[in-house]
């Protein structure tokens, strides 16, 4: 049996007998995701991307790919000649993505990414671009609604935005989690959710964002990575020195990164929700241990240290691609959008576009201070300097503050004692630490508690085997 959605094979009676898969179990435990292939039950899994599943009549299966990355760092173009070609080929991917028999609009952060796609699509429509927004109010919150509202006016657009409400939110959270069908603890679903609600009142399909940062370069966590490999053994050891005499104590976290070896793990470490032994603290059944993570990976960590010293940025790139783009971003967007009927494409990620940039060297794309440098060269012509420039910030949840504040009910009612131990997974006492913790200020838990939120309503759902 096949489906887009989990969901529906369950109701068609698959997989018979459900057991866990402890493998993903793990990794969401680990990482707030499942493997890009993998499903929370043993027997089903996930295609992976650019994968054709072929089924004669005898039920036998043969599997194809119909397209494969460009070997990365290949080109031999130089940069005077590639932002020009990189600008029209970005702008004839958004000409593809706006063909429709419907009426299309843009997700506008405010961002680069975003605000690049709206001023590319603003010069193939004929009437006003329809933009969309979302913010959030307090003092824990960051929102782009300022910025977004900049590139909307120098645009020109008919902009759309929504501020949200924390009570809404609440109000709203039990479909916004059953929404996601497997489980999938990014935050960002929340303004990822309201954003389509926005956008779907006036348009079918909307063009968004993601994959530019996998692509061009522009996570912290990339430029980080390659940073402290740069520092040598020596100067590893000696940051953490550096750090408490300048005032500014490491993290158990940063600590921990610093004395792992140059690797895919260490690399995916910085996207860590919890860790080994707070995993052991944490879960009541057995797990695949925690080497069994890196083995999942062992071809792709063999591509990683390939690239380790020939060309750090791609291969960090290449990691983000084949793990966090295709196991968090793509499936939260889709689902997120897909329960409001609203169809999402997604131009940076246009076989055209990945062919180009995928072949040049690293160094077009980031470098230790800088982020996506190729993509803010194409954008310097289509936004004012200061679109241009702009540094990333994205959808900043402030969900530790609201679960503190207005989802408070919903993390006492999903993470009680009686429904953690209902889920037959965690281990309440557990949880009631870190509640309690998170609670009192005494940690910011927010993420973490987020991902188990969504784990349990997931199992009360009827994700239990």
């Amino acid at each position: 049996a096949f489906a887009s959605e989990l969901r529906s094979l369950r109701a068609g009676g698959f997989p018979e007998a459900p057991r866990f898969d402890v493998l993903q179990l793990r990794h969401y435990f680990a990482y707030g995701y499942l493997s890009p292939e993998g499903a929370p039950f043993e027997r089903v899994e996930s295609l992976p991307p650019a994968t054709l599943l072929t089924v004669d009549a005898e039920g036998r299966e043969r599997r194809s790919t119909y397209w494969s990355p460009p070997q990365p760092g290949a080109s031999g173009a130089v940069p005077d000649q590639i932002v020009d070609h990189m600008r029209e080929v970005l702008e004839r991917s958004v000409g593809r993505q706006l063909v429709a028999d419907v009426p299309v609009g843009v997700f506008l952060s405010g961002g680069l990414d975003s605000s690049t796609v709206s001023a590319l699509a603003r010069r193939k429509v004929s009437g006003a671009l329809q933009t969309f927004s979302v913010g959030f109010e307090g003092s824990d919150a960051v929102s782009e609604l300022p910025a977004a509202r900049e590139i909307a006016r120098y645009l020109g657009s008919d902009h759309h935005e929504l501020m949200m409400d924390p009570e809404e939110v609440a109000r709203d959270l039990e479909q916004i989690i059953d929404g996601l069908d497997t489980p999938l603890g990014d935050p960002t679903a929340i303004p990822t959710w309201y954003m389509s609600h926005l956008a779907r009142e006036r348009v079918t399909v909307a063009l968004s964002g993601e994959g530019a940062d996998e692509v061009f370069g522009g996570y912290d966590r990339q430029r980080y990575d390659v940073a402290i490999d740069r520092l040598g053994g020596i100067g590893r050891g000696l940051l953490p020195v550096a750090m408490r005499m300048a005032g500014r104590p490491p993290s158990a976290r940063l600590k921990r990164r610093l004395r792992m070896v140059p690797s895919l793990m260490r690399q995916l470490d910085w996207g860590r929700v919890f860790s080994e032994a707070e995993i052991e603290r944490l879960t009541e059944v057995p797990l695949a241990v925690e080497a069994e993570l890196e083995s999942n990976y062992a071809d792709l960590g063999g591509i990683w240290r390939s690239w380790a010293d020939a060309d750090p940025v791609n291969g960090r790139l290449e990691a983000d691609r084949c793990t966090f783009l295709p196991g968090d971003l793509l499936p939260k967007v889709d689902r997120m959008s897909m329960a409001h009927s609203l169809e999402v494409r997604v131009p940076y990620l246009d076989n055209e576009v990945v062919d180009l940039v995928l072949a040049l060297p690293g160094r077009f794309k980031q470098s230790v201070r800088r982020d996506k440098i190729l993509l803010r060269e194409v954008a310097s012509d289509l936004l004012p300097k200061a679109g241009s420039l702009r540094r990333k910030r994205g959808f900043e949840v402030p969900i530790g503050a609201w679960l503190r504040g207005p989802l408070r009910p919903a993390l006492n009612d999903l993470m009680s004692p009686a429904n953690v131990a209902g889920t037959g997974v965690l281990r309440a006492a557990e949880v009631s630490r870190l509640v309690d913790e998170h609670l009192t200020g005494g940690r910011d838990h927010g993420r973490a508690l987020w991902s188990l939120m969504v784990l349990s309503r997931w199992l009360a759902r009827g994700g239990r085997q």
